[in-house]
């Protein structure tokens, strides 16, 4: 049996030419780090969560749907309100954008999305900035409240 030799040089030519995955990255909604973790994410959030309803009543800060003008204490709160804009008169149901799962709560879809999707699954551009969202009504918001004159 006659096995041809494999040199380091041909196996790594080999290895360079395999394509590489991209890798998952999650971003934070609050401040938009991206993470290479789901515990990463989850460990920044939390630490935004940490006296954050005495830091907004503090600093005044409050989340605006533009689309509505209704007010929230809380980037997370604002989007879970923004899936349900996109939803209205859809039956009470919440379909993923990206893999289609159906949900009867908007933060369970919200959820599914943190725990499943990462940034580079986001669909939606902003065309005046690098941003990128899930749902056009993430975008319209965006949009609205950053891009505004």
């Amino acid at each position: 049996m006659d096995h041809p030799e494999v040199s380091p040089e041909s196996s790594k030519k080999m290895t360079d030419a395999s394509p590489i995955p991209k890798k998952k990255t999650y971003q934070c909604i609050k401040c938009q780090m991206t993470f290479e973790t789901e515990r990463e994410i989850q460990i920044h959030v939390a630490n935004h969560m940490i006296g954050e309803p005495a830091q907004l009543q503090e600093e005044g800060i409050n989340h605006e749907c533009k689309l509505c003008n209704q007010m929230f204490d809380s980037p997370a709160k604002l989007l879970c309100h923004l899936i349900e804009h996109s939803f209205e008169g859809m039956g009470g149901t919440f379909k993923c954008p990206v893999c289609f799962t159906v949900f009867v709560q908007a933060n369970k879809l919200q959820q599914h999305i943190f725990a499943v999707h990462g940034q580079e699954d986001k669909i939606y551009d902003c065309s005046q900035c690098p941003q990128k969202f899930f749902f056009q009504t993430e975008l319209q918001n965006h949009t609205l409240s950053q891009h505004a004159q």
